[in-house]
């Protein structure tokens, strides 16, 4: 009977994945969103490779991972260059997708749980809120915007808007850090970790299923 066993290695992984990402967060440079996203490129690229070549009672765990990495791929960064117009940080040698770093769309719009996870690492490990600091602020509209503190009085803050807009007052619930590669690289290791646990979710689930066809085709 196939037993997928949690081994040293995979929890390894883990711990590796989580210890980069949350590095790459806490330091907020573009190296290390560069680094975070390529390992997570490459991680699912050899997922697929293991799933179309592999054979035997290892390949659920690699189709698993293939499909639920490449799926959060996909529902975490966004193909569409409309959906955020203030993005500059974007590089094409980065990545072929463009990222939705902070919701241009509204707060009430459907999103991973992962993005939540990320907001609060962000508040929590490079929130700046100091006269002078770049943040991402909200608009009226519900949406953020990048833009630069002026002023604060106690109540509220003044947010110069990056595109030349009017500035305007902005509560403090609505100030966010602006750290874009700090999310790029948030979004690289849950995706990793989406994947590592769809592997093993699909080896727990369906490798004796293959393995009893393999037993009835013999």
């Amino acid at each position: 009977m196939f037993r997928f066993r949690f081994s040293l290695l995979h929890f390894l992984m883990v711990i590796t994945l989580l210890a980069v990402g949350f590095g790459a967060i806490a330091s907020g440079s573009r190296l290390a969103a560069s680094g975070a996203y390529t390992l997570f490129l490459g991680l699912i690229c050899l997922a697929l490779a293991g799933a179309v070549i592999v054979r035997g009672e290892a390949r659920p765990f690699w189709i698993g991972f293939a499909i639920f990495g490449w799926a959060y791929l996909f529902l975490a960064f966004e193909s569409s260059e409309s959906s955020a117009p203030q993005r500059s940080w974007r590089s094409g040698w980065l990545s072929s997708f463009s990222f939705s770093t902070y919701g241009s769309e509204s707060q009430n719009s459907a999103h991973l749980i992962t993005t939540d996870i990320i907001d609060f690492l962000e508040d929590h490990l490079t929130g700046s809120r100091q006269i002078g600091a770049k943040v991402m602020a909200q608009w009226t509209s519900g949406s953020y915007y990048a833009g630069t503190i002026r002023s604060y009085d106690g109540a509220v803050y003044t947010i110069a808007w990056d595109d030349g807009s009017t500035p305007s007052a902005v509560a403090p619930a609505g100030i966010r850090g602006y750290t874009p590669y700090a999310r790029l690289s948030g979004h690289s290791v849950f995706g990793s970790l989406a994947g590592l646990l769809g592997g093993i979710l699909a080896a727990l689930l369906f490798g004796n299923v293959r393995e009893n066809a393999g037993k009835c085709g013999s």
